[in-house]
């Protein structure tokens, strides 16, 4: 008997890993297929409620065609979703409304997962461990690659089963091939992102750098876009990763050359990746950073003082961004009412969005654009309970703790922070959308807007004390919790755009219990009952906070 065998613990038999070379990207693919499948289920889901109501909405050519000539001419929507081609056909209105969208939020999931399992692993310390096995930094990089393409590739599979059927029903009728083709225009998306990211965490020395560096390629994407779809400026579609996809055009119209930009800069930046994990340092990134400086104090007195100092930059950037998404779409509210006024079809989507049936149609326009303000100002609210976490994983709420600092001051100090961000963010929306107004002489003034800005923070402030009471209980679920509720509160609400969904699941999602102003008038009464709700679980995760272990990640 070996000594081996003979320590070995009773009904518990050792055995080497099978194939220790690819151990790492089962590894990944075990994190990771699991956010995959659900993303391709919300995307499938979405994609069938939206087929269905388009039907429902726009049951003849006719119908489509008055809708394509209205649409065209809205500069708004044209920048958010893309310009709208080929909507004379139900596979084009189809296209138009869910592409870009899919494709955006797979690049968001994508950026984050790959971040994470390259430089984040990397950060945690838990790099050394790996590579001290039989792999190499390279060898390492190309196993967390194939791993996300891999979890990739189930999404790709799970969206083509979803989008075949959609197109099989005959109302519908999209042929299979077009089909795959949509879920291969989402898969890009995402591996495109998923190897910027990549590249990224080669080149900055830090998961937060590198995720934000990468969202920043992202936004420059989506504003480049959305520059060449409502200027003359069409040529910038040839130069930015969406643009690429969007001139692909999978349902109709199909153009297979630009598969080619997205498929060359995958293997470009995959390739890169794999090239400078080899080359620099673990824990260091291509591009230095220096580590040391000249001391400035300010703002160090405190620990609500050194909140502020270290996330300035980003809360004055959340800031700008809330201002500047206001006036962007206010600015388009006369041309939205000129071109879709007269729609009855248009006028019932904005009705399932805004949930309301107000015959004021500037209203309802501003009210989506209020939509689109709460749920940025909610992704804040999720990143920011995300960030007071993360101090906790990483160990940095120790130094403030062995002071004489109580956990509550601490915490009180993060969240009113926030808080104060979030409401700031309203009112600067409102601002915003004022400014943006100007003299169109729409006949909406700045009380209901700042009304209307006000109304856009509840929401917010309960996903953020949905974070604060996870944060309590289950503090390595904090963002995930965050995050749940608000994809599936926007997940409702989409889908209740198309399709009709019971009342009790509608009841279910946050976002249905806001009434979008000014399309009408705030319900303050259920504002004041969302704010009731998320004082209760801020107080019961402070209080559990208080008494619990400090957690790492």
């Amino acid at each position: 008997m070996t000594t081996i065998a003979a320590v070995r613990p009773s009904g518990s038999a050792l055995t080497p890993f099978r194939s220790p070379g690819t151990v790492i990207g089962r590894l990944v693919f075990r994190r990771t297929w699991r956010s995959a499948a659900i993303w391709a289920v919300i995307f499938g889901g979405y994609t069938v409620a939206k087929a269905l109501g388009i039907v429902d909405i726009y049951p003849n050519a006719a119908a489509l065609h008055t809708a394509a000539v209205q649409l065209a001419s809205d500069p708004g929507l044209n920048t958010l979703v893309g310009a709208p081609r080929y909507l004379d056909s139900l596979a084009g209105m189809l296209q138009w409304n869910i592409a870009s969208i899919m494709v955006t939020l797979g690049a968001i999931w994508a950026l984050l997962t790959s971040t994470k399992h390259l430089r984040g692993e990397e950060d945690a310390g838990r790099w050394e461990i790996l590579l001290t096995g039989q792999t190499t930094a390279r060898g390492a990089a190309v196993n967390v690659l194939a791993g996300l393409f891999a979890s990739t590739l189930l999404l790709f599979a799970i969206d083509g089963v979803f989008f075949v059927a959609t197109g099989s029903v005959k109302t519908v009728h999209i042929d299979p091939g077009p089909a795959v083709l949509l879920a291969l225009d989402v898969a890009l998306g995402c591996g495109m992102f998923a190897a910027i990211g990549a590249l990224m965490s080669q080149l900055l020395p830090s998961r937060g750098r590198a995720a934000g560096l990468t969202a920043g390629v992202l936004g420059v994407s989506f504003a480049l876009r959305s520059m060449g779809d409502i200027t003359s400026a069409s040529w910038l579609l040839n130069v930015t990763p969406l643009g690429w996809l969007e001139q692909f055009s999978p349902l109709t119209h199909t153009s297979s050359f630009w598969i080619l930009p997205p498929l060359a800069l995958i293997l470009a930046c995959g390739s890169l990746s794999v090239f400078l994990a080899g080359r620099r340092d673990l824990g260091s990134g291509v591009i230095t950073v220096s580590d040391s400086s000249r001391p400035h104090t300010r703002l160090l007195n405190s620990p609500l003082a050194a909140a502020v100092r270290l996330t300035r930059t980003s809360t004055v950037v959340w800031l700008a961004a809330f201002t500047v998404v206001g006036g962007l779409y206010a600015s388009f509210t006369n041309a939205a009412v000129s071109s879709l006024a007269g729609s009855a079809s248009a006028q019932q989507i904005f009705q399932h969005l805004v949930h309301t049936s107000t015959a004021v149609f500037a209203g309802a326009y501003l009210g989506l654009a209020f939509f689109i303000l709460l749920t940025l100002i909610c992704v804040y609210a999720a990143n920011a309970v995300g960030a007071i976490r993360d101090e906790e994983a990483s160990g940095r709420v120790d130094n403030f703790l062995v002071q004489p600092v109580s956990r509550l001051r601490w915490l009180a100090g993060r969240g009113a922070l926030v808080v104060l961000v979030i409401v700031v963010s309203g009112l600067l929306g409102a601002i915003g959308s004022w400014v943006g107004l100007g003299s169109q002489g729409n006949g909406i003034s700045f009380t209901t807007l700042l009304q209307a800005g006000v109304n856009a923070t509840p929401p917010a402030l309960f996903i953020f004390a949905v974070g604060i009471f996870a944060l309590g209980f289950w503090p390595r679920r904090t963002i995930i919790a965050a995050y749940a509720v608000l994809g599936w509160s926007f997940l409702v609400v989409m889908l209740s755009s198309g399709i009709s969904i019971p009342t009790w699941i509608q009841d279910t999602s946050l976002l249905h219990h806001i009434v979008f102003a000014p399309a009408a008038p705030p319900d303050w009464g259920a504002n004041a009952v969302i704010i009731g709700i998320a004082v209760v679980l801020c107080a019961a995760g402070a209080v559990r906070f208080n008494r619990r272990d400090l957690q790492g990640e």
